[in-house]
This record gives structure tokens, C-alpha cells and sequence, in this order.
């Protein structure tokens, strides 16, 4: 093995350049760079850390969130009690006096119940997610919802506009069929009387003409009748003047 391989903080093995990343001056894997609290992997660009331990951000915040500072949040003892131990530590308190195993024995405990804290938290955490997710999910449903009541009122516009234009394309086409109806009976009529006119015109044309031919008659006859007369003068004058000779 290589004199001064670098080590991996998490997992301990040695780091290769091709698989090395620092972060906080820590040298680890790429893929042993995971949050402390939900294992995701993590990068350089999307953690955030906390006295050697990497999170990510989400949690980061949310764990932060949950008891209002890091020491406790992030399952470490509060600063005020940090302070306390110090203080009894200096002035020589009574805890000074424990023996050592009782001091150990102590500590174990004290990390149990911090142990058990930090699981209760990230039960609270996963709960309150869970009712986050189901939450959304359930807004998610109302919104499909919604979209598919309006995209069926839309549709039912659609379908009634649709039978609107359908039904005003009928009622325009009948009212041009019975337009031209009108034209053509129009036209019909017209044509029947010019018709009329032009019989009775040729009816009055002829009454005239058989007049004109019956007064032409007449005066023809009159004409002869006149000249037969005339003759029937003439012949007795004549006859009579025969007689006086």
C-alpha cells in the first residue's frame, strides 16, 4: 500500500483521484458523500454540513427547523447544557467524583436517549412528509379533477356550439331553398301573365281584325247595293224615256 493514501471519512478505504472529493476539507468518496439522515447521495453543489456530518439541504433546513438550533436538531446536546457540564466540570461538582465506568455508563445512556430522540424526530419527519405527500397528492387529484370537469364543460360548449352552427346552416339553407321557391314562382306567375297578356293581345288584335273585315264587308255590300240601285234608276229613266219617244 502507498505511503500517505488518502482515506475515506465514511467507509475508511483509500481514495483514488478519479473517485476523491473534498468537502469541508474532509476527503470521501463520491458515492460515500450521502446525507446523514436519508442516505441520499450527495454533491458538491447540493450539501450542506455540520461538524463532520453531510446533509442535504431539504433535511438540512427541516432538521434544523424542528427544535429551533443545530445542537439539538441535529442530535447533539443543547449548548446550554454543553455549558453546564463545563461549569460543574470547573467548579468540581459532584459529577467530577464519578468513576470512570459511571461516567461511561452515563454517556451511554445520555446517547440512547439522544439516539432515541433523533429516531423519534425522523419518525416525526417522515410522518409529516408522508401527510405532505398525501396531502399534495390528494390536491393533485382535485386539480386533475377539476381540469377533466372543465375540459367536459369545454367539450359540452364545444358539441352545443357545434349543433348551434349545424342547426343555423339548416335554417339558412331552407330560408335560400325557399327564396329561390319564391324566385321561381315569382318568375312562373310573370311568365303566365306575359302569357295572358300577349293571348289577350293577340285575341284583341284578331277581334279588331274580323271587325275591320266585317265593316269592310258591310260597307262592300252597302257599296254594291247602292250600285245596283243606281243601275235600277238608270234602267227605268231609261225605260221611261223610251216611253215618251
Amino acid at each position: 500500500m502507498m505511503k500517505g493514501a488518502e482515506r475515506c471519512l465514511q467507509c475508511g478505504k483509500r481514495v483514488y483521484p478519479m473517485e476523491k472529493v473534498v468537502c469541508d476539507s474532509k476527503v470521501l468518496h463520491k458515492q460515500c458523500l450521502r446525507c446523514s439522515h436519508c442516505n441520499k447521495q450527495l454533491s458538491l453543489g447540493n450539501y450542506a454540513s455540520l461538524e463532520g456530518q453531510f446533509f442535504c439541504k431539504p433535511h438540512f433546513k427541516q432538521l434544523f427547523q424542528l427544535k429551533g438550533n443545530y445542537s439539538e436538531g441535529f442530535g447533539k446536546k443543547k449548548q446550554q447544557h454543553a455549558w453546564e457540564e463545563k461549569k460543574r466540570a470547573a467548579v468540581g461538582g459532584g459529577e467530577a467524583n464519578l468513576s470512570l465506568g459511571d461516567e461511561e455508563k452515563k454517556q451511554q445512556q445520555q446517547r440512547a436517549v439522544h439516539a432515541q430522540e433523533n429516531e423519534a424526530n425522523r419518525d416525526s419527519f417522515r410522518k409529516r412528509m408522508e401527510e405532505q405527500r398525501k396531502a399534495k397528492e390528494a390536491q393533485e387529484e382535485e386539480k386533475k379533477a377539476k381540469e377533466e370537469e372543465e375540459r367536459k364543460e369545454q367539450y359540452r360548449k364545444k358539441r352545443e356550439e357545434m349543433a348551434k352552427r349545424e342547426e343555423e346552416r339548416k335554417r339558412t339553407e331552407a330560408e335560400e331553398r325557399k327564396r329561390k321557391e319564391d324566385r321561381k314562382r315569382l318568375e312562373e306567375e310573370r311568365r303566365r301573365k306575359e302569357e295572358e297578356e300577349r293571348r289577350s293581345r293577340a285575341a284583341a288584335a284578331e277581334k279588331k281584325r274580323l271587325q275591320e273585315e266585317e265593316q269592310k264587308r258591310q260597307k262592300e255590300k252597302e257599296e254594291k247595293e247602292r250600285r245596283q240601285k243606281q243601275e235600277e234608276e238608270k234602267k227605268k229613266r231609261n225605260a221611261e224615256e223610251k216611253k215618251k219617244r
